[in-house]
């Protein structure tokens, strides 16, 4: 994924997770209950700080000549739409709601983590210039 790309994914997902976390905490407090609310707060945290990890990404990416920078924001732009995305279903519609796709959030959080080491070796490939 090119740089650019990166960094629009990254703004995107900072805006959908500033957002959330407004709409969770103004509008939905009183309609999702004590568990509801702390699970879309966690959604939109994690979010945004992936958000961020891709911006980081798009930094490595943009400094090296490997293409595992760009494989790291792809990452955690699929965590995230399974990890978060999943998360906020469950907020708003109950625990059940996955149904036989229960595994999309473990799924999510699987490939953050793999952003996050993907991201850790282009780092250390990453030549200065």
């Amino acid at each position: 994924m090119k740089s650019g790309l990166i960094i629009t994914f990254a703004a995107i997902n900072g805006f959908i997770a500033t957002s959330a976390s407004a709409l969770g905490s103004h509008m939905l407090a009183s309609k999702l209950g004590a568990g509801g609310g702390a699970l879309f707060a966690q959604a939109a945290t994690f979010q945004f700080f992936h958000a961020l990890a891709m911006l980081g990404a798009a930094f490595v990416a943009s400094k090296s000549e490997g293409s595992l920078a760009g494989k790291a924001a792809f990452a955690f732009l699929i965590g995230t739409v399974l990890f978060s995305g999943t998360l906020y279903m469950i907020a708003l519609m109950g625990r059940g709601i996955l149904g036989p796709l229960h595994w999309l959030p473990p799924i999510g959080g699987l490939c953050l983590m793999a952003g996050w080491l993907m991201l850790a070796v282009a780092g250390y490939r990453m030549k200065e210039r």
